[in-house]
This record gives structure tokens, sequence and C-alpha cells, in this order.
């Protein structure tokens, strides 16, 4: 009777173990739904170490498309007596097109309150607008057989400085905001008319976690990547009458990024849509027979993380 009372209680007991661990593993942080970034105001979190790393000397070099490598390189900068952080890029960037600030970050550091964040100056938002708004009215100018000359442009961006990469906890499928701008372009016709053109621009992007998944690169297979999409979208009014209700609706670009653990990005996504072009008459778009995005990736071919002390 008593071997039958104890082997009872060893059931009971037993049951209650395997229950209080499915409670316990039911209770834990799952990575798919929520994402612990950083101690308060420390660089060596254990997030950013784990997803974005960076000792000294580190490097890595992705490869597009088309073949064309760029290595990113893991260095120093002296900021008001500090030693910060930062990234090099090789080749140096030329085509202000081409960047975002999300495939070239130079500095970056945590802020406490928001979280993980990439140090923009003013000038980086203001070249890379002014040359992607400039390029497509050229483009215009030339269908249409005007010389690009004939129009002076002029730019007023306010911009905040900094891009929020990642805040300090990431929950899958909420949005934070990562960065926001406003631009004004004064374009006037060089005639005896002077006509001119106000396009005033409401730029904001947002980021949001998609979840995990496997990603294959050159450099080799890596599980359960963090999949982090940002979308950017934009409010565009022309000489103050909001285009929107003229039927003209300017697409949304977005970045997508994958994140592997102890390694960083292994994987870049870009679809860029246009500032002007899209904001024309229908029949002009299709004369000119442009892709309606402009798309890019990038996928890791090698790196090599340098050990910290």
């Amino acid at each position: 009777m008593r071997t039958q009372k104890n082997a009872l209680q060893c059931v009971i007991l037993c049951g209650l173990l395997i229950f209080a661990s499915y409670s316990l593993l039911q209770a834990a942080p799952n990575i798919s739904d929520t994402v612990l970034f950083s101690e308060v105001g420390q660089i060596s979190s254990i997030w950013q170490h784990n997803y974005f790393p960076w000792s000294l000397d580190s490097y890595w070099v992705y490869q597009d498309q088309d073949g064309n490598e760029v290595k990113r390189h893991a260095i120093e900068t002296i900021e008001t007596e500090r030693i910060t952080p930062a990234f090099s890029h090789q080749p140096k960037l030329e085509d202000w097109t081409d960047y975002s600030p999300l495939f070239y970050p130079e500095r970056f550091y945590v802020n406490k309150e928001i979280g993980f964040m990439i140090e923009q100056h003013s000038q980086e938002p203001q070249k890379t607008f002014r040359a992607k708004f400039k390029k497509e009215m050229d483009t215009y100018l030339t269908h249409i057989q005007e010389d690009p000359e004939s129009v002076q442009l002029s730019f007023s961006i306010r911009a905040g400085s900094d891009m929020c990469l990642f805040p300090n906890t990431i929950h899958k499928r909420e949005q934070w905001d990562v960065h926001r701008m406003s631009v004004q372009v004064e374009s006037i016709e060089k005639t005896l008319a002077a006509s001119q053109t106000t396009f005033d621009y409401e730029i904001k992007t947002t980021g949001i976690l998609l979840g995990t998944e496997p990603i294959k690169t050159p450099a080799g297979m890596f599980k359960d990547c963090l999949k982090v999409k940002y979308q950017t979208k934009m409010k565009v009014s022309i000489d103050s009458e909001d285009v929107a209700e003229s039927g003209k609706h300017p697409k949304e670009s977005e970045t997508i990024l994958w994140f592997a653990r102890d390694v960083g990005v292994v994987k870049i996504y870009q679809k860029s849509a246009h500032l002007l072009l899209d904001l024309l008459p229908k029949s002009i778009v299709k004369s000119l027979a442009i892709p309606s995005y402009t798309e890019k990736t990038f996928v890791l071919k090698d790196y090599d993380i340098i050990p910290e002390d």
C-alpha cells in the first residue's frame, strides 16, 4: 500500500514539475516576439554584440547583384576629444543618389531612452535628396527637350539628425519611428516669365521586425536571421496643394535588412521610389520608359570579426 502511495506521489510530483517547466517556457521571452536590445546606455550590450557586432579592425564585404563590392571596416573616430566607434566604406561613395544611412552607417551610439542610433550629419540627407531630385528633374527636362540648366533649384531641408535603427525593445510586427524629414524645393525657370513652382515633402521612415528566417550568402548559411523592414512614406504638396487630391500617390520606398547573430547584417534589399517622376502625368511617365522603382540587393561575401580583448 505504501509503495502504491509513494508511486502516486512521484507521478503527481513529476506532473507538477512538467507543468512548471512548461509555464516557464511559455513565459520566457521569445526572439520571434520580443528582442531585448541594450543594457542602459552601454554600447557593449548583449543585443548589440549579438546582432550588430563592432570590434576594431573587423570588416564585412558586401556584393551587389552586378558583382560590385563594398567593404565596411570597423574604425574609431575622435569626436569632441572622445573616441567613437564608427565604420568606413570602400570604395568611397561618389554618387549621392546611391546613399542610404541604413547601408552606409558611419557613427552610432546607444540612447538609453530610445535605442540604437545611427548618427547623421545634416549634410548627408541634404546631399542625397538634392542629388535624387535634380537627377529626376534633368531626366524630365531632357525628355521634353528642355535644357536642364534652364531651371534653378533651391532646397530647404529640416531633418532629425539621427536614425533609430532599433528601439530598446523590439516587438514583432510593431512599428517604431526611425526618422523624419521635411523638404521644400523651389524650382524657378530661367525665362522672361520666371515661373516658380514650390514642392513640399514630408518624409517619414518607420521600422518593423517581420520575424526570423535563414539566409544563405557566399559567406555561408546563417540561421534565424532577424528580418527588419524600414519603410519610407512621402506626403507631397505642389504650390500648397496636396498631390493626393489630384489622384497622384507617391510610391513608398523600403529597405530590408537581415541581421545574423554574432555577424551583423548579412543581406540588404532596397527598393527606392521616385521623388519627382511619380508626380508627373501618367502619359509622360509611360513615355519615359523607366522602372517604377530602383532596386538593389547586397549579400555578405566575406567577413572577419576580431575578438575583443
